[in-house]
């Protein structure tokens, strides 16, 4: 992803140092025109440098190997590092089953996300023409959870951007434009910096859109997880870059603004466990895309390594 990556791998080479690459998460990677431009990505480049890639899914996989970036044999699938302790501890929460929240105050989370998400063949994150990207879903779901906050001043409502700084302004100039002074709603909070299976976990509603924080909140047994489906994500030209669309039905999708309120007003109201069968479904779809229910990542990536550094000193 950076220059300097292939300076070290040529570098490394040269004084016989194994170069190991543990690629970061590629959730564009899970819609079909993601992976197609991800691989022609790949296709531009020269071939891998280093010893070995590791990464986090078999859709990684495919599209590294398919691209001829990487022979097959130098490239491992080995899930996610930062999953195997939230794994556990979901897990070891869901077989207790519990029916009901383990805080006392309840709590709405909305994974925000940028304008160009998921479309980087088309477009840079925060696009100047607001004509492209998910502009209007944007303003309608940040809208709609500020206004629920102020209508329901007993529940707790968190939006989590990955950084601060223009996504914070975004957020508060949209709120803003619709009247709404974020600073005046008390039970509101932009928390860029706070933990996200934490988050996760102190939850009752959980809404995400172009994010794996979809599957890592739907694996936990007493969450409602709520994907906005409307407004421009609904456009036939965006339709082959939506992650995880074809999987859905496995959560609760809003197919207007107001379908989307009174999904998480139900969320709050009416809490309940989500059936074995669903939940072994979002398991799945976790294992393919994020990481193993095993929580074993960490000792896989420990013996990979040392293999690999092994055979390098062999030679």
């Amino acid at each position: 992803h950076y220059r300097q990556d292939f300076d070290w791998g040529l570098v490394s080479n040269e004084i016989g140092t194994p170069y190991i690459v543990l690629h970061r998460e590629s959730a564009f990677m899970s819609s079909p025109k993601g992976f197609n431009w991800y691989s022609g990505l790949l296709k531009q480049l020269n071939g891998f440098k280093g010893q070995h890639v590791i990464v986090h899914s078999e859709i990684a996989r495919e599209v590294f190997v398919d691209s001829g970036y990487i022979a097959s044999k130098d490239i491992s699938v080995l899930g996610n590092l930062r999953m195997d302790e939230y794994v556990t501890r979901v897990k070891s929460y869901n077989n207790v089953h519990f029916n009901k929240s383990s805080h006392i105050r309840k709590k709405v989370t909305l994974f925000s996300f940028i304008h160009g998400v998921g479309l980087e063949a088309l477009m840079p994150q925060w696009p100047e023409n607001h004509n492209r990207g998910y502009v209007r879903l944007f303003e309608h779901v940040h809208v709609s959870i500020a206004r629920l906050a102020v209508q329901m001043r007993d529940v707790d409502f968190v939006i989590k951007p990955k950084w601060g700084g223009s996504w914070i302004t975004k957020i508060e100039t949209v709120l803003k434009e619709n009247n709404i002074d974020v600073n005046k709603i008390r039970n509101l909070s932009i928390l860029p910096g706070t933990n996200v299976h934490n988050l996760i976990f102190e939850s009752d509603v959980v809404c995400a859109f172009q994010s794996t924080t979809m599957l890592e909140a739907a694996i936990h047994a007493v969450k409602k997880v709520i994907v906005p489906y409307f407004d421009e994500a609904k456009y036939p030209e965006y339709e082959g870059y939506l992650h995880f669309h074809d999987c859905y039905h496995l959560f609760d999708v809003a197919h207007s603004v107001d379908e989307f309120e009174k999904l998480i007003i139900e969320g709050l109201e009416k809490p309940k466990r989500v059936d074995e069968d669903l939940l072994r479904k979002r398991y799945a779809l976790f294992e393919k895309y994020v990481s193993s229910m095993e929580g074993d990542a960490l000792d896989k990536y420990v013996n990979v390594i040392n293999q690999v550094i092994k055979e390098r000193q062999c030679v």
